[in-house]
């Protein structure tokens, strides 16, 4: 009779533990996780749509973000962003630095902390316009209307945080 017991009180037990771990992973715990992540993604998408107002990303990269042809990038996932990872994207904005190695060109990455420690250009030479006026800038001229000084003037941007980067990569990530 002893040899029948032990082998009910193991599948009894492992009757349990099964109901336990199914139970955990499809009950009420694991749906308000589930809801607590897909909170936390729309919290961080809706904050990342309310930064790149902030940061005004559409001044350059226009109001739907789809770039300017010769001037700024397409920063749809559809566009420029598919290239990037999301460790990529925040080391952009906070660096400049591309995922191909090289920079990106002024006035990025304006808002990172790469650009606060960034020296200050050389003073030497003629600083003088050549004659006929300067060159246009590599890729074209800014949008007409598109380079004016924000209501009450130019100020010192903010500097952009990697968890600000990261929601404006989720942001981002929806447009298509």
């Amino acid at each position: 009779m002893r040899t029948t017991k032990i082998p009910r009180v193991a599948a009894g037990a492992t009757a349990c533990l099964a109901a336990t771990l199914f139970y955990g992973a499809h009950g009420p715990l694991a749906a308000k996780a589930t809801a607590r992540t897909t909170k936390t993604a729309a919290g961080s998408v809706s904050q990342g749509k309310a930064l790149v107002s902030q940061f005004r990303c559409n001044g350059c990269h226009n109001a739907n973000l789809q770039g300017r042809p010769g001037f700024s990038p397409n920063i749809h996932r559809t566009g420029a962003l598919h290239d990037y990872t999301q460790a990529q994207f925040v080391t952009l904005l906070l660096t400049g630095k591309k995922n191909d190695g090289g920079h990106v060109r002024p006035p990025m990455p304006v808002y990172g902390a790469g650009h606060q420690q960034m020296p200050p250009p050389p003073m030497g030479g003629d600083h003088r316009p050549p004659p006929g006026g300067m060159p246009p800038p590599p890729g074209g001229m800014p949008p007409r209307g598109g380079m004016r000084p924000p209501p009450g003037g130019m100020r010192r941007p903010p500097t952009m945080t990697a968890a600000q980067a990261k929601a404006i990569f989720a942001y981002l990530e929806t447009l298509k």
